[in-house]
């Protein structure tokens, strides 16, 4: 045994928590009972003579982090350490007070580090040998280790635990993504789950070849920007070299790495708009974001140009739900269902949100500034052809809270009729029973007034087909429809005058929104707004056309019994009867400047003369979103994950990353919109002039109409475009 008290004393005081240990390094029978990992011990008592003593990591120790490297069976983790420890921006941060580095007595190593709260993570594999067994390993939240001065442990490089300075989060993630590629042993994906292999582009395509020949003038975009290459290091496995990049602004570290594979731009810096924290981009995505805004047309337009070819054809996934910004069991949950039952993995995600923010309602706002609170209303359009399941994902997500609605009606009928078996005296000596009711789909707006009354914590409105939604604008009472769902969507109150019956009111509307739609049935109606701002407040899906048949795999029965458990208990947690009672959220400073940032960013998007005007008032919308996406990505975590009240970084920062996806597909909708206008126009013209179909194609193929374009405007396969077009040519030829 030795006496630990004054040194578990000498950490306590610095902020570390510090918990006695067995010499098998397992915690003393006493800590059993206690929260130990997640809450700072007494150290004031005997239980400190003891063995070893450990370190938890995580919120408890001041964001404490370890990279442990460990050996089983005499694998040769020296060398291992020796190339990770000996890189060029390893050792900028040992010298610079950031890094920890210890032996144990295992053979192995630690390596220790204290980030900020905010970024703490969980523990993780990191990399393994060949035989799978693990080689290096980050101990974060919920974990701890043994250490210094235990026997064994010895200080041999940087500076103490004590004297650690806090470490920048993209350097932290570049420690991970350089600890990760000593990896030996290869994981194999689901085939189910893999759109394609990194760097195997279609070199027929346009945009293919330029992210096989042009990574040099992507190189130089990043450049013109601010990044710096600033040095190489050269990957052990496969000899490359991979190149280390630093973003503008910063004066020291790693931001992002270039050739980790084949032209891979890897950035790891939650900092550098308009690249998002831990996602790859090819030279295509640089060409897109720097020169083009995020604009795909623009970027697609001028690769065709550039290789003097016309293509119809947009790339894979171009924009995909971002699933990472969701807790891990939502993320697994959405992807059980792809798999099994071919749900578009977008339609499941916005349908989940739709389902939380309905439960949510009027129940937790968020404070942006005085007089500015972000509510979670949301208007979502799930966009995809006749023939795509657009109806079973979101069906598939919203069914329990219809199941809340179902038990609802049976407590109702079962209390009416308690209430018609009474005598006429009784009855009205008790109040009618209410049916509190969540989801709607059809209703006049009086009747909504009525059921919102009802509940005031707010209300789901599904429209298996959207556009019912715009039909149902003026269906009841000419002009009202529309003005009351344009308050609606910023949380305010409406008042129906009634000629014969008392006024109705109803404060704080929270009605959320979600149906399908079919794209060119969107375009038209992008092509036909009145700009009174309707179209602009929904949020769109990227679209699907693809229709896939039906597999062997399923879902297991436990998944849907847990999700649809999650939301019934959720729907306890918030119910609450007077919408007054809302409590007031607050972000953290962190997080509003993130949102300043965020906000920034839209502005010059706003500002470019390369966007359509539709999309610059759509952005406007947008700004008004982010906050909302926060504050929901804030409950989500707290119901699914425990975390805080409060709308952090990663909230905002993972916002941004949704609103990214929600930009880039109204963008297409929008541009669709505008040439269809345009076609429209050309049409109308060549039309009046008494031009057949026919004649009508040519010319607006003379006149730089694209065939696909052409094919949907007239209502025609592009077969028959490219058919009349063929004729045309050998007419010409002929003569």
């Amino acid at each position: 045994m030795t006496d630990f008290r004054e040194t578990a004393e000498n950490l306590f005081n610095e902020g570390f928590n510090i918990i006695p240990l067995n010499a098998d390094k397992s915690p003393i029978k006493s800590m059993y009972n206690t929260n130990y990992l997640y809450e700072k011990q007494s150290i004031f008592d005997e239980k400190y003579v003891c063995e070893k003593i450990g370190v938890t990591c995580g919120i408890a120790s001041n964001g404490l982090e370890v990279i442990d490297f460990d050996k089983h069976q005499g694998q040769d983790i020296d060398s291992i350490f020796k190339a990770f420890i000996q890189d060029a921006s390893v050792q900028d941060l040992v010298n610079s007070g950031k890094l920890g580095v210890y032996s144990t007595p295992s053979g192995g190593y630690h390596i220790m580090f204290i980030c900020d709260n905010r970024f703490t993570v969980k523990s993780e594999v990191l990399a393994r040998y060949e035989d799978k067994n693990i080689m290096i390993e980050l101990r974060a939240g919920g974990s701890y280790v043994a250490c210094y001065p235990s026997t064994g442990y010895q200080f041999i490089q940087g500076v103490e635990m004590v004297k650690l300075e806090q470490i920048e989060n993209e350097d932290k993630i570049y420690l991970f993504n350089l600890a990760r590629s000593f990896s030996q042993f290869k994981l194999e994906k689901s085939e189910t789950h893999t759109s394609g292999k990194w760097g195997d582009w279609d070199k027929t395509k346009p945009w293919g070849k330029y992210n096989i020949e042009n990574v040099n003038e992507a190189k130089d975009l990043l450049k013109s920007i601010g990044w710096e290459h600033t040095s190489d290091r050269t990957d052990l496995k496969t000899g490359n070299t991979i190149e280390l990049w630093r973003r503008p602004g910063k004066v020291k570290g790693i931001s992002a790495t270039f050739g980790q594979h084949f032209n891979m731009f890897y950035c790891f810096s939650g900092s550098a708009l308009p690249f998002e924290q831990n996602k790859a981009y090819s030279p295509t995505d640089i060409l897109m974001l720097v020169k083009f805004k995020g604009e795909w047309s623009k970027t697609r337009e001028h690769l065709e140009i550039l290789y003097r070819v016309e293509t119809s054809e947009e790339p894979k996934a171009i924009s995909k739900f971002p699933l990472e910004v969701f807790p891990v069991n939502i993320q697994d949950l959405i992807k059980e269902f792809n798999q099994a039952l071919n749900y578009k993995e977008d339609f499941l995600a916005v349908s989940f949100m739709f389902s939380i923010a309905t439960l949510n309602g009027n129940k937790y706002k968020l404070r942006v500034k005085n007089g500015w609170t972000a509510a979670t209303t949301f208007w979502f359009a799930v966009v995809g052809e006749t023939g795509v399941m657009k109806t079973h994902p979101v069906n598939q997500m919203v069914e329990p809270v219809k199941n809340i609605d179902r038990k609802s009606k049976t407590e109702y009928d079962f209390k009416m009729e308690i209430h018609e078996a009474m005598d006429e005296k009784t009855k009205k000596q008790n109040r009618k029973p209410d049916y509190r009711q969540i989801m709607v789909s059809d209703s006049t707006l009086e009747a909504l007034h009525y059921i919102h009354r009802i509940n005031p914590r707010g209300l789901g409105y599904h429209k298996d087909e959207l556009v019912g939604f715009f039909n149902d604008m003026n269906k009841y009472r000419k002009g009202s429809d529309e003005q009351f769902w344009l308050e609606s969507y910023n949380n305010k109150s409406y008042v129906i005058n009634r000629v014969t019956k008392e006024p109705l009111m109803i404060d704080n509307i929270m009605i959320n929104i979600i149906g399908g739609i079919q794209p060119s049935i969107l375009t038209g109606i992008a092509s036909q707004s009145n700009g009174n701002g309707m179209i602009e407040r929904f949020l769109y899906t990227s679209s699907e056309s693809n229709i896939y048949p039906i597999n062997s795999n399923d879902i297991a029965k436990e998944w849907i019994d847990w999700y649809n458990g999650s939301i019934e208990s959720f729907d306890n947690r918030f119910s609450y009867v007077d919408s007054s009672n809302s409590e007031l959220l607050e972000m953290s400073q962190e997080a509003f400047d993130k949102f300043i940032e965020i906000d920034t960013w839209l502005c010059e998007i706003q500002k470019s003369d390369d966007e359509t005007s539709s999309l610059k008032n759509y952005l406007n919308k947008i700004k008004t979103y982010v906050p909302r996406i926060a504050l929901l990505l804030c409950i989500i975590d707290m119901l699914y994950e425990n975390g805080s009240l409060q709308v952090k970084i990663k909230h905002m920062t993972n916002a941004f990353t949704l609103a990214q996806y929600f930009v880039d597909s109204a963008r297409n909708i929008f541009i669709a919109g505008e040439k269809t206008n345009e076609i429209n126009s050309v049409r109308k013209v060549l039309s009046q002039k008494g031009m057949s179909k026919s004649e009508q194609i040519v010319e607006m193929y003379k006149k730089g109409f694209k065939q696909i374009d052409i094919a949907k405007m007239i209502g025609s396969p592009k077969s028959y475009v490219s058919k009349v077009l063929q004729e045309k040519t050998k007419v010409n030829e002929n003569q």
